[in-house]
């Protein structure tokens, strides 16, 4: 079985422009996110790399055209066709996220879906909830989760979503216990995700 290599990204914050941004004085400068991403994506080999994975809050309360500015971005910085997943996060906007990826309008539901690679499953889960800072995940995404993983991948599954789960020891995504008997009794065998600003292994 072949070997699975991947980048994890997170927390990328762009803008077009941070103009009349409470954060404008953080984001502008040595600190612009876009420069940042592009200058981080050419440094990949991509041909030791499977995919990316970007885990949420990939623009900063922005627009549709924040999110085409990222999309351009990426795309322009990677090879053609280079697999490239994305999570949402609290400070990304479904509505904008769908209208600038896919052109598709009003759309806003949660953002949760599988690719199989290399015989390893990858599942991206929706904890962004409008106006809400910490993550959740509603009972009829638990339903999903559990009929994905009620039957095993080849290699293993791995999990990446915006908000963790648990960090030092405390849940920070609500969701009922059903989700931890889920994952309890399911073939992953890893957990992905972003939000803290940090690196870290819980």
């Amino acid at each position: 079985m072949k070997q699975l290599s991947f980048i994890q990204l997170s927390d990328t914050h762009l803008r077009s422009n941070y103009r009349n941004d409470p954060f404008e004085i953080v984001f502008n400068g040595l600190n612009n996110p876009a420069e940042n991403l592009a200058a981080v994506l050419q440094h990949i080999d991509f041909e030791e790399v499977d995919f990316i994975a970007i885990t949420g809050d990939l623009v900063h309360d922005g627009s549709a055209e924040d999110y085409k500015t990222l999309k351009l971005l990426v795309e322009s910085n990677t090879p053609a066709g280079f697999p490239v997943y994305y999570c949402l996060g609290n400070h990304d906007n479904k509505k904008g996220y769908y209208k600038g990826f896919y052109n598709i309008e009003d759309q806003s539901t949660s953002l949760d879906y599988v690719e199989e690679m290399n015989g390893y499953r990858l599942l991206f889960l929706d904890t962004a909830v409008e106006d809400l800072h910490e993550g959740r995940l509603a009972e009829s995404q638990l339903d999903w989760l559990e009929t994905i993983l009620k039957e095993n991948s080849e290699a293993g599954s791995l999990l990446f979503l915006h908000h963790p789960l648990v960090w030092n020891g405390d849940q920070t995504t609500e969701a009922s216990e059903r989700l931890f008997d889920i994952l309890a009794k399911s073939d992953v065998i890893s957990i992905h995700s972003g939000h803290l600003h940090t690196t870290g292994i819980n």
